[in-house]
């Protein structure tokens, strides 16, 4: 580190991701980072995480939870006791469908794991295939009895209820949800930081030791939300907030919000309110975000994490390309 007194220097954090081998996973994540990786099979980009390593700047080397412990306000917003952030951005590709899963809600997560929390997520859908779909709950006045028994037996699938999905779609997942990702879809993931999954059917596949993964149906049933609302995209529209600029307002909810923009030729000022920001580009030209250190350049399929203490950002785009990216923040 080469900051060289305890005085917290503020600007965007860049990270060098965590790429994460799946067996459904394919290549999409490495075009759209525009870099060359040796696996063919990249399920998962863990693109804003606690233990990330900063690659740019004075703090370069530490990871963003050892940055939150030594400066907390500055870093969030608030003095909390945890130094592990509680959002995680994540970018997925799937080529083959993911288990059928949920997620426990805080509480669950406490009684059943000793977690400090659930797992409450949303998506963005990045790209799709022709009649690329998703599991989204089960079918209309299907009960947990019903489910499981199905599971038992062998005949769940046809209880599953299943939704289209492209480009531009947002979906909110909220622990409880009995959920998949199917093949041909790769998406942006704002989440609670948990790793907490269930597996309820795994679509009778063997894993890298040649057997089938485990399933944790129990738990899982536990965890479901019965009568679970089965509609999965929320239907947002764009504001035309002045020439060459859109905001899409995704979600505000219990643990975070999310904002997708759109600019061309174009900056926008954006205020963080105390806390700290969460930045993604999706697509086009670079994101340039001028600071006193210099202008941060964040490239398609890159993040970065903006401390509270910034106050606000001026995002940049100075080029005729459209540049689409995805603003979030805890919901605090």
């Amino acid at each position: 580190m080469n900051a060289i007194d305890n005085t917290f220097i503020p600007y965007p954090l860049q990270f060098s991701s965590a790429l994460f081998e799946k067996i459904w996973g394919g290549s999409a994540i490495s075009e759209l980072k525009k870099q060359s990786v040796d696996s063919l099979h990249i399920g998962e980009s863990w693109e804003i995480y606690s233990k990330n390593c900063i690659s740019n700047g004075a703090y370069a080397g530490l990871t963003l939870e050892e940055l939150i412990k030594k400066y907390p306000l500055e870093m969030t917003g608030n003095n909390q006791e945890h130094s592990e952030f509680p959002l995680l951005v994540k970018l997925l590709d799937a080529r083959e469908w993911l288990s059928v899963q949920v997620h426990p809600d805080d509480t669950l997560a406490d009684v059943l794991e000793g977690e400090p929390r659930g797992k409450t997520e949303c998506w963005y859908i990045l790209k799709a295939e022709p009649d690329a779909e998703i599991v989204y709950g089960l079918k209309n006045g299907v009960s947990k009895q019903q489910y499981q028994y199905a599971l038992n037996s062998g005949n769940d699938i046809e209880l599953l209820h299943k939704v289209k999905v492209k480009k531009g779609d947002f979906i909110y997942v909220p622990a409880g949800t009995i959920h998949a990702i199917g093949p041909g879809i790769v998406l942006y993931e704002l989440q609670q930081t948990s790793d907490t999954t269930y597996r309820l059917y795994d679509w009778d596949r063997y894993g890298s030791d040649g057997n089938p993964r485990e399933l944790h149906i129990e738990k899982g049933i536990i965890s479901m939300i019965e009568y679970a609302s089965n509609i999965a995209k929320v239907d947002v529209k764009p504001i035309t907030v002045k020439s060459g600029i859109s905001k899409t307002e995704l979600i505000t909810s219990q643990y975070f919000c999310l904002s997708h923009y759109s600019l061309e030729h174009a900056h926008i000022e954006c205020s963080l309110q105390n806390k700290a920001g969460l930045i993604t580009v999706i697509g086009g030209a670079p994101l340039i975000i001028p600071t006193n250190q210099g202008d941060c350049i964040i490239n398609s399929g890159y993040s970065a994490f903006i401390p509270a203490a910034m106050k606000s950002i001026v995002c940049s785009n100075d080029s005729t390309m459209p540049t689409e990216f995805l603003f979030a923040q805890e919901n605090i």
